[in-house]
C-alpha cells in the first residue's frame, strides 16, 4: 500500500534524521521501506493514534527483525521525528512513548511475476563479485547488503554512502590481466572501482597496517593499467567517517581528471 503524505513526510524525514545522526545503516535499511501510520476507532467511532509501522524490504528486514538495537534505534528516532506532528483531518501524534511495530514491506504484483521467478529459479547465475574475497575468508560468511557481498562492515558503510550520493560503484570487482598464464597471479581484486564524473579510480579499505608491501604492489598493478588514482583508507576511519572517506576520495579523484 502506498503511504499517504504525512506518512511519506515522517519517512523523509526519518532518513534525513537518520543521516544526520550519522546512523547511515539504519537509513540505508529503510529507504526502500515505507512508515504507516495506524489509527483504531474508540467506543464513540471517533480515532486515536496507535502506531507506526515501519515496512522493511525483504532482502534487509533480517537486519532488523532480529536486531533488538537496530529496532531500538528506530524507535527512538521515529519518535524524535513524529512526536507532535498534526496529520490532516487525524487526531495529532501523541508525544513521548509512541508505540513503533516492524514488519516486512509487501511487494506490487506485477504481470507475468510468476514467469521472471521461475526463470530466476531455474537459471542461477554465479557472479565474480567478490570472488577472491569469497576464497580468502576460509568458510567465514562475508557480509551481505543490497543482494552484494562485502568482507567487512567497514565496506558496507563506505558502498551505504556512496549509495546516497547515487556514485556509480563496482564493490570487490574481479580485474583479470592475464600476464604470466598463473590464474591468481592474473587476478586482483578491488574493494571499490569507482567511477565519477568520467574519472575513474580505485577505493581500498586496508585492514592492517603492516601489509604496505602487499598494498603498494596492488596499487601499482592498477596503475600499470592507466588507473591512477589508488587511495587506500583504513577500516576503522571508513566504519566511523564514511563521509569524510568519500569526500576526500572524490576530491582526490576529482583531480585525475582527464
Amino acid at each position: 500500500m502506498a503511504m499517504d503524505d504525512f506518512d511519506a513526510m515522517i519517512h523523509r524525514t526519518l532518513i534525513d534524521y537518520l543521516i544526520h545522526t550519522k546512523q547511515h545503516e539504519l537509513a540505508a535499511v529503510i529507504l526502500d521501506g515505507e512508515v504507516c501510520s495506524k489509527y483504531i476507532f474508540d467506543r464513540y467511532e471517533l480515532p486515536e493514534f496507535d502506531r507506526f509501522f515501519i515496512d522493511i524490504p525483504a532482502a534487509a528486514y533480517p537486519l532488523i527483525g532480529s536486531n533488538a538495537q537496530s529496532q531500538q534505534a528506530l524507535t527512538a528516532a521515529i519518535r524524535k521525528v513524529a512526536s507532535g506532528q498534526k496529520p490532516e483531518h487525524m487526531p495529532d501524534i501523541p508525544v513521548g512513548e509512541i508505540a513503533v511495530s516492524f514488519r516486512i514491506k509487501l511487494l506490487t504484483v506485477e504481470p507475468g511475476w510468476e514467469v521472471i521467478t521461475r526463470s530466476l529459479l531455474a537459471n542461477p547465475k554465479g557472479a565474480n563479485q567478490a570472488l577472491v574475497s569469497d576464497i580468502a575468508s576460509d568458510g567465514r560468511p562475508l557480509h551481505k547488503w543490497n543482494e552484494l557481498r562485502y568482507a567487512s562492515k567497514s565496506e558496507i558503510a563506505v558502498a551505504q554512502e556512496l549509495e546516497q550520493r547515487q556514485v556509480l560503484f563496482f564493490p570487490l570487482a574481479v580485474g583479470v590481466r592475464a600476464e604470466t598464464g598463473k590464474h591468481w597471479k592474473d587476478h586482483r581484486e578491488a574493494d571499490f572501482v569507482v567511477c565519477d564524473n568520467g574519472n575513474w579510480g580505485i577505493l581500498e579499505v586496508s585492514y592492517h597496517p603492516d601489509r604496505y608491501e602487499m598494498d603498494a604492489e596492488k596499487t601499482r598493478w592498477f596503475k600499470k593499467s592507466g588507473i591512477l588514482c589508488v587511495e587506500h583508507f583504513p577500516a576503522e576511519r571508513c566504519y566511523k567517517e564514511p563521509e569524510a572517506v568519500v569526500n576526500e576520495f572524490l576530491s582526490l579523484l576529482a583531480k585525475h581528471k582527464r
